[in-house]
């Protein structure tokens, strides 16, 4: 997971110069956030995995996570649910076909965005940026 986010971070930088690494960056930073509800579900006692031992899709993996008191539904300034966006960016990232382009704003959003949801499952490995700090990345 932490590794993700760094590649994420790195992804952005490498993005100046050429920007379709930046979906890259997006991409590695919304695998983070599954890994993370993962371990979190794991490192409560609960199960990431289906009744047939199959790895939880990532909206059940969410759900799991709400019912277990990890995480709670947040929307977006546009009031779409953040996880299930994200869901949806991550299926469209992941099986794209052609090469994606977001725009560096958009990108470094939600990337950050990423990076927040991970501290708040993981607040003492993964310390949040201050609000300020946040929307001068942005």
């Amino acid at each position: 997971m932490r590794n993700l986010l760094r590649k994420s971070q790195v992804a952005a930088l490498c993005g100046l110069i050429s920007r379709e690494l930046l979906t890259d960056g997006v991409l590695s930073s919304l695998h983070a956030v599954e890994a993370a509800i993962r371990q979190r579900i794991l490192a409560s006692g609960g199960s990431d995995s289906n009744a047939h031992g199959r790895p939880l899709s990532w909206s059940d993996l969410f759900q799991r996570a709400i019912s277990l008191g990890l995480m709670e539904r947040e929307p977006d300034e546009a009031k779409r649910d953040l996880i299930d966006y994200g869901r949806e960016l991550r299926n469209s990232l992941s099986h794209p076909s052609d090469v994606m382009y977001l725009p560096y704003g958009a990108a470094l959003g939600l990337i950050g965005t990423s990076h927040q949801i991970v501290a708040r499952l993981f607040p003492t490995s993964f310390p949040a940026a201050s609000d300020e700090e946040t929307s001068r990345a942005r």
